[in-house]
């Protein structure tokens, strides 16, 4: 173990400043409208107490001095969010990047590339971690049909949510059951075959201490690319239980299966140009039978427990067994010489058993609160992967060859199938933390807090016999630890301005995936990320009917860990360092004084992230590459959203219109070619017939332009393969409640 805590121990307890603003509270209230404005910008409606957030102790959200977003579930629709991380799609700071119709999106947070795949911020459920033995994030994990609201945290939040938030952190919060009988009912059609039916109903089982709710969910689509449809199936039963005076309990299980056809990168040159194929520019050429399937089912314990008047106990224990089976391709560089599109072909499956136990207690004395608490998680479980295609020694690693003139394989005969990866894996990871807030003057706040993580892994490697010659059977284990730290300072000289400064450092294992951990170096350091931020949150005019929030922050990066493909795997090697420089904000003005029921809302992100130091040596192309001072691929320098929402009390009416715009990012970290910009236009109308007011009629509409726009992403040469981004698509959806 090569132990950072006599190193970490002299620096500073983690400093984090913090302070309080009256936020959203302030909007005028609407008696005369229906309750279409329950859900409108100018709702007075409080969301429930915040998991997650700049800290683990206070429950209000418009007290945050940090980067914080809040998307209402039930603007899931109208926003046109159908699948789980589509809802991120217009925040200040988040790129969303998805290739495949309804499956896993590729998200970055404030200009933070990530390694492979969604491996530098972390998503949470009800405040427990979801990520796999890969120490990536799977958004079709997520049980969607429960989110009651998303939070979204940018930021190094590794000092009070553990381990691979190093940009950001991602609560999906799931719906408390009613007080009162009531349920909804919604049934959605759509464009290219859409589907979905969902079910939501609270049952109080006794008055005022026991309560029960149920989410169901199932939903079906033939996809706007061939082959792939997707079936989704989920459920998820929640029951809160008040044990005396001074505890409560909530018990939950969610389960899901799906299954999604995967739709393949169409080849480009190294220039960016897309390469003419027979069927068009939204065809699938990928490996047959490509589909991800999911199953998953998890149990979730709650306990609250007032200890006496100034000092409260909660409890989490968690357990979950994801069960995920992957059929696909991994692009290759298009070949102008034969005219062919060529795929690695590829098959995984993991089986694994995730637990999760935190305990914390608050504690309040006077102008002072303490947070203290440890947490431990654990994942266990199998992994293969099968690779197949036509294999040498030199330029065809089980390659599947395409025509791009016909679309047909043309080596299928040459296509052998090995075994490249069948280990057992155990990842185990504990932390102790805590948290010092208090007041140092009235306009003052300062908070400190720390957190001290131990974690290692363990991988026996089986022996099998592949296009490599005989590979023995091995064991290789890695530990470290890490003491991440954070301090905050804000001021409020009116209850309409909070300023806030702070620094936050975290840290990623860096153990990587599975099939590279067999070359792992034990001198390899964790990666680190330290955040400098500075924050505004305002509000003008005398209702405080505009507001608006700015954050200007640097992120430096340094020992990151890079995978550099090698036989039977891949080597593992510490490469450079990385920064983000950005400023991102978001405005709202209810406009109810110009505009009856009106309300305009914007953001924008402005981002420069690049490499300060990376440089390694590809084994597989003999060659040594050097980014240094590039920009990063993929991060567009500037985004930005902005909308109208207008309410029509006398027909019962809301619509809401907007417009998305990413501007150009580099294709690839050599910077060879800058394009991809794109704006879209999306529209959601809602309708509340007078005569049941139990009932409304929406219809959404994404990309009413049909717009065509690509994602281009490359290998270390340069641009090699992109995908279309959807079309148009539209979706009505009745919904009934009692």
């Amino acid at each position: 173990m090569k132990s950072r805590l006599n190193r970490a121990s002299v620096i500073a307890i983690c400093l984090l400043l913090w302070f309080s603003a009256d936020g959203l509270q302030g909007y005028p209230a609407w008696s005369e409208t229906s309750n279409l404005l329950d859900n409108s910008l100018l709702s007075t409606q409080q969301l429930p107490p915040l998991l997650v957030k700049a800290s683990r102790i206070d429950p209000a959200a418009e007290e945050v001095p940090a980067s914080l977003s809040i998307i209402s579930g039930s603007e899931f629709e109208s926003l046109g969010a159908w699948y789980p991380g589509s809802e991120l799609q217009g925040v200040a700071g988040v790129t969303v990047h998805r290739i495949n119709s309804g499956t896993n999106p590729s998200v970055t947070m404030r200009g933070i590339p990530n390694r492979i795949s969604n491996d530098t911020f972390m998503i949470m459920v009800d405040g427990v971690p979801y990520l796999t033995p890969n120490d990536e994030v799977d958004f079709d994990q997520i049980p969607y049909v429960a989110v009651d609201h998303v939070e979204v945290l940018l930021g190094t939040s590794t000092t009070l949510y553990g381990r691979g938030a190093v940009s950001g952190a991602i609560n999906y919060v799931t719906r408390r059951p009613g007080f009162e009988p009531a349920g909804e009912a919604s049934l959605t059609l759509g464009s290219y075959g859409f589907r979905r039916f969902s079910l939501q109903a609270d049952l109080p089982v006794k008055k005022d201490c026991d309560h029960f709710a149920i989410s169901l969910l199932s939903e079906s689509k033939s996809g706007w690319r061939p082959h792939t449809r997707r079936q989704r199936n989920s459920l998820v039963l929640r029951n809160d239980l008040k044990i005396g005076e001074k505890a409560e309990l909530s018990l939950s299980f969610s389960g899901l299966n799906q299954t999604q056809g995967l739709a393949g990168e169409l080849p480009v040159d190294r220039q960016g140009n897309r390469i003419a194929v027979p069927s068009g520019s939204r065809d699938n050429y990928t490996v047959d039978g490509a589909e991800y399937k999911v199953n998953n089912w998890g149990l979730t314990a709650q306990l609250a427990i007032q200890l006496n008047e100034r000092s409260i106990s909660q409890s989490t224990l968690h357990l979950r067994h994801p069960r995920l089976e992957t059929t696909t391709g991994f692009p290759q560089p298009f070949n102008p010489e034969t005219n062919t599109i060529n795929w690695s072909g590829f098959q995984a499956d993991y089986d694994y058993w995730t637990g999760y136990l935190d305990q914390q207690f608050v504690v309040n004395l006077k102008q002072n609160r303490f947070l203290f608490g440890f947490s431990y998680e654990q994942t266990s479980g199998t992994t293969t992967e099968d690779w197949t295609g036509e294999f040498n020694f030199a330029d065809l690693f089980y390659t599947q060859r395409r025509s791009s003139i016909t679309g047909n394989w043309i080596n299928r005969e040459d296509w052998v199938s090995d075994r490249l990866l069948d280990v057992d894996s155990k990842g185990r990871f504990a932390a102790i933390y805590g948290e010092w807030e208090t007041r140092l003057s009235e306009t003052i706040f300062l908070k400190l807090g720390t957190r001290y993580d131990y974690f290692k892994r363990r991988v026996d490697y089986q022996p099998m016999v592949n296009g490599f010659g005989p590979v023995d059977g091995e064991t290789v284990r890695d530990d470290n630890d890490h003491l991440s730290s954070l301090i905050s300072l804000s001021w409020q000289p009116t209850l309409e301005i909070m300023t806030y400064i702070l620094f936050g450092e975290g840290y990623n294992p860096a153990f990587g995936p599975l099939w590279s951990f067999n070359s792992r170096n034990n001198k390899l350091e964790p990666e680190i990320a330290q955040t400098y931020e500075v924050g505004l949150k305002s509000f003008f005019g005398p209702d405080r009917e505009m507001s608006l929030d700015l954050s200007a922050y640097f992120i430096q990066r340094r020992d990151l860990l890079v995978v550099v493909p090698g036989q039977g795997g891949g080597e593992q090697v510490n490469a450079g360092k990385q920064k983000s420089l950005g400023l991102e904000g978001k405005f709202l003005w209810q406009a109810e004084k110009v505009i009856t029921g009106g309300a305009l809302f914007a953001s924008l992100q402005l981002i420069k992230s690049e490499w300060d130091d990376y440089a390694f040596y590809d084994q597989f192309r003999a060659q040594t590459y050097d980014f240094s001072g590039k920009r990063v691929a993929g991060v567009p320098a500037f985004a930005g959203t902005i909308g109208w929402e207008q309410v029509f009390p006398i027909y019962h009416l809301k619509i809401r219109g907007e417009y998305q715009y990413q501007g150009d990012y580099w294709y690839d970290d050599g910077n060879t070619v800058k394009d991809g910009n794109y704006g879209l236009v999306n529209m959601a109308l809602t309708w509340q017939p007078p005569w049941w007011s139990q009932s409304t009629i929406q219809i959404t509409g994404t990309n009413l332009l049909n717009k065509d726009y690509w994602y281009t992403f490359s290998d270390p040469d340069g641009p090699m393969a992109t995908a279309p981004g959807a079309p148009f698509e539209i979706m009505a959806s009745v919904k009934l409640s009692w």
